[in-house]
């Protein structure tokens, strides 16, 4: 059997990473014992950066916490795909459905590879069709 195919974006990856949904735990813990295969842009790693900085300055989350996660993300087993020559079409759907650039990678993905995207972003779960949101 072949394992279901996602895109994920770091707000689902960092959510899932901190435990802070059964269902983000749960798909997470999937990707990385392998039972779902993910893809993302390769600025989710950049993006998830932000998100843990963003935690431990707030006071919640441990620097030591912080690093640990950003360690397992380095190593995690998401097929990362590079963002050239991608950024003209991105800038378009960017545009046309009133997403961030950033988001918009991650739009762009799913629709290349057919594929839901996984987020805990509402504005872009309700841009992009057939995507769940994990909050």
């Amino acid at each position: 059997m072949t394992a279901p195919e996602i895109v994920i974006d770091a707000s689902a990856l960092v959510r899932g990473l901190l435990g802070e949904t059964a269902e983000a735990g749960e798909i997470v813990g999937g990707i990385w014992d392998g039972t779902i295969k993910a893809h993302a842009p390769d600025l989710i790693g950049p993006e998830s950066t932000h998100a843990l900085l963003r935690l431990v300055r707030a006071g919640c989350l441990d620097v030591d916490d912080a690093l640990r996660l950003a360690d397992d993300i380095d190593r995690s087993p998401l097929e990362r795909y590079s963002s050239v020559g991608q950024v003209c079409p991105v800038i378009e759907l960017a545009r046309s459905m009133s997403l961030s650039g950033y988001d918009a990678f991650y739009a762009f993905m799913a629709e290349l590879l057919e594929m839901p995207l996984v987020t805990a972003d509402r504005k872009l779960a309700a841009a992009v069709g057939g995507s769940l949101l994990i909050c």
